[in-house]
């Protein structure tokens, strides 16, 4: 598993959206996804679905906690150091 906590979160989020709108519910069963059964999804979602557009924070309501980790500016506290790389042309 990851030894930062920043890059947990961004491996739980990609397995939490595979779990939901991509894996069946059950292996042998109908094709029907969690996403599909409560009415966020019609139909389970391919890669291409997934990797489609980009959501941008601005764009939608996130706490100031989840905004810290969009921004990457998570840190961990068992490590002494916590480097950042310094984009040059990024926001």
């Amino acid at each position: 598993w990851a030894k930062r906590r920043q890059a947990s979160i961004e491996k739980l989020a990609i397995f939490q959206v595979w779990r939901n709108y991509v894996k069946r519910r059950r292996e042998k069963g109908t094709r029907v996804t969690s996403a599909m059964l409560v009415g966020v999804a019609s139909r389970p979602w391919r890669l291409r679905d997934l990797l489609r557009g980009r959501l941008f924070f601005e764009k939608t309501r996130l706490s100031e906690r989840w905004q810290a980790y969009y921004r990457r500016h998570v840190k961990t506290r068992a490590l002494r150091v916590n480097r950042a790389h310094e984009l040059t042309y990024a926001f």
